[in-house]
C-alpha cells in the first residue's frame, strides 16, 4: 500500500504527530469551540434571606450578584472582584455551591455562597440592593427562577462561614 493509498486519518495522525506540540496546541485552541465564564455569588442574612441587586449595565433588573470572568483570572478571585465592584463590601468566598452550563449560549456560570463583612453600597453596576425570602423570590425571578435556586443553591449552602 503507498503512502497515499492509506486512509485520510491514517495519514493525518502520521502528519499530526511530526508537527511540534507547541503548534498542536495552537491548531486544537483554534478549532475548539469557545466558552464564556461567569460567577455568582450567593449571599445571605442571619434570617436566610437571598441577597439581590438590581444591576444597571447588564440585562437590568433584579439578580444574584455577578458577572463575567476575566481572562485568566481565578473564579473565587472573579467572584470576590465582582461583589466589591457592585456592593462595595469585601468578600468571603466559600463553597461551589453549583455549575451551570448554558449550552446554547456557551457560557459556564459557577455560584459560590459568600459571606460579606458591612452594609453594601452602590456604583455604576448596581442601583439598588434587597434581601428576599424564599416567598418574595418567585414575585421578582419567577416561579421557575425560585424552584431551581431551591433545588440547586440552598442545598449546598451552609450556614457558618469558614474560618
Amino acid at each position: 500500500m503507498t503512502f497515499l493509498a492509506r486512509p485520510a486519518h491514517v495519514l493525518f495522525r502520521a502528519l499530526w504527530n511530526r508537527l511540534p506540540i507547541s503548534l498542536q496546541s495552537g491548531l486544537i485552541y483554534l478549532g475548539a469551540p469557545k466558552v464564556t465564564m461567569g460567577v455568582c455569588a450567593v449571599i445571605a442574612d442571619a434570617q436566610g434571606r437571598l441577597l439581590l441587586v438590581h444591576h444597571t449595565l447588564r440585562h437590568r433588573g433584579w439578580d444574584l450578584p455577578g458577572g463575567l470572568m476575566r481572562r485568566h483570572e481565578d473564579p473565587a478571585s472573579a467572584v470576590a472582584r465582582e461583589v466589591e465592584e457592585e456592593l462595595g463590601v469585601r468578600a468571603t468566598v466559600g463553597p461551589v455551591l453549583h455549575v451551570d452550563n448554558a449550552l446554547a449560549r456557551r457560557h459556564v456560570t459557577i455560584f459560590y455562597q459568600v459571606w460579606i463583612a458591612g452594609e453594601p453600597r452602590h456604583d455604576l453596576e448596581t442601583d439598588g440592593h434587597r434581601y428576599v425570602t424564599l416567598d418574595e423570590y418567585p414575585q421578582i425571578k419567577g416561579v421557575e427562577a425560585a424552584t431551581w435556586v431551591q433545588k440547586h443553591l440552598l442545598p449546598a449552602m451552609r450556614t457558618e462561614e469558614p474560618r
